[in-house]
């Protein structure tokens, strides 16, 4: 696959899921919340544009934030991805969501 074709983050996170100590298959993301779509869009590209490796996604209905859209992206990026996110003020917060076997659990991180 080409870069452009590759900037998602599925084949990232497929290669991070883990096994809990039940066998279940696991993986976890952060994700950046906003009040509003287009400094979701705004933040997304300036990430891009920082070479950070992260996506547009549906926010989970778990957080209960935001205006429905976020940005994931890896733990190790997230001192990057809060100095991009702190400059809006519509930035509402960072959540940790793991995925379990088709379950999601989220929680503020």
């Amino acid at each position: 696959r080409d870069a452009q074709e590759s900037r998602g983050l599925g084949d990232v996170y497929k290669r991070q899921s883990l096994h809990n100590e039940k066998g279940e298959v696991f993986m976890t993301y952060l994700i950046a919340t906003f009040r509003s779509r287009s400094a979701t869009t705004s933040a997304y590209n300036r990430l891009i544009e920082r070479g950070v490796n992260c996506a547009i996604t549906s926010t989970p209905q778990a957080a209960n934030v935001g205006c429905g859209l976020s940005i994931k992206f890896l733990p190790q990026d997230k001192n990057i991805v809060a100095s991009t996110a702190k400059s809006y003020s519509s930035f509402s917060g960072f959540f940790a969501v793991t995925e379990i076997n088709g379950r999601t659990v989220v929680v503020r991180a």
